[in-house]
């Protein structure tokens, strides 16, 4: 049985919790397009360094 996976996507100067998603094979993609689908404003988010090579991201309020 996969194990869960949980990313959390964090303020880049407060820390605190902007998402949280948890799935099996969760990767910072996956969890930016459920923020996305979930209409999460990621606002502040640090994402240096993310490979986000072929994200959808249209719409995305980051």
């Amino acid at each position: 049985m996969p194990r869960n996976i949980k990313i959390e996507i964090k303020h880049y100067l407060t820390g605190s919790i902007l998402f949280s998603y948890e799935s099996p094979d969760n990767t910072l993609v996956k969890t930016i397009r459920e923020a996305n689908l979930r209409e999460a404003n990621l606002y502040g988010a640090n994402l240096y360094g993310a490979n986000l090579r072929g994200a959808d991201l249209r719409g995305a309020d980051l």
